[in-house]
């Protein structure tokens, strides 16, 4: 899998992509890897472009990864409740 081409707009998307499909934290780091690469590769890009698509991005992985937490913790504390009842 990989970006349809090296403009920064296709970069993005796959990005995008990559980030949606994380489920580890190997992964999730990996991803922060190419967003700081899209940010050492695209700074040259606009100024409020480049802002814009850093920020979504790591938003984006910030939101995945709180997600994965949230649901983890949901899961131990149903456990925990079973153990409780049984």
């Amino acid at each position: 899998m990989a970006a349809t081409s090296k403009h920064y707009g296709d970069v993005e998307l796959w990005i995008e992509k990559v980030i949606k499909s994380c489920e580890t934290p190997l992964q999730e780091i990996t991803a922060r890897h190419l967003i700081q690469n899209f940010e050492k590769n695209y700074f040259d890009i606009p100024g409020v472009t480049y802002s814009t698509c850093t920020r979504r991005l790591r938003n984006l992985l910030d939101l995945q990864k709180s997600t994965r937490l949230s649901n983890l913790i949901k899961i131990e504390e149903r456990k925990i409740y079973v153990e409780q009842f049984t």
